[in-house]
């Protein structure tokens, strides 16, 4: 297990876009440890005011609508006297993780996806769920098509179990 995400309840993700990203960007985490991803929010993006804005000033975290980190630092926030080392709590979950992630003594690297986002969040409703997931399959698709055309992928890319297995799922979700 190299990475631990969490996603909200009301984001729908596209594996086969989040298996492009592991792939490209994400190596194993043992080789490149200390990996915190996602939105990153900072105190412009919370509008400047408020309490939330105030407790955050200065500091960074990753949106609670889908983020992950590397298992190095899945283990060491986990620790009880991390979590019980006297922190800035905002009393949401993203915030207080994200300052939980920053406290580790060494530098960590971010993975930042705030222009390539590969989920959509937040979705209401069975009708706007379906149709985001029906534009998010056919966008996927139209995309490996063309990129297979261009040899953008290489044939053992495409072919990995993992991705097969992904393209399989889909296709047995795909509704009439």
């Amino acid at each position: 297990l190299d990475y631990i995400a969490k996603a909200d309840s009301d984001a729908l993700i596209s594996i086969p876009q989040l298996i492009s990203h592991i792939n490209g960007r994400l190596p194993p985490g043992n080789e490149h440890p200390k990996v915190y991803g996602g939105v990153l929010n900072e105190y412009e993006a919370c509008g400047g005011t408020g309490e939330l804005c105030n407790k955050i000033r200065g500091k960074v975290y990753m949106s609670g609508q889908f983020y992950w980190l590397s298992q190095d630092l899945a283990r060491y926030i986990s620790q009880d006297d991390v979590r019980k080392r006297p922190f800035t709590k905002t009393h949401n979950e993203d915030t207080d993780l994200g300052f939980l992630v920053l406290s580790y003594p060494e530098p960590i690297e971010f993975s930042i996806c705030n222009n390539a986002k590969f989920w959509v969040h937040p979705l209401k409703g069975e009708r706007e769920w379906l149709q985001e997931y029906r534009k998010m399959s056919s966008d996927w698709y139209a995309t490996t098509v063309s990129a297979w055309i261009g040899g953008l992928y290489n044939k053992e890319a495409l072919e990995s179990p993992v991705q097969s297995l992904v393209g399989k799922v889909m296709q047995s979700m795909r509704m009439p």
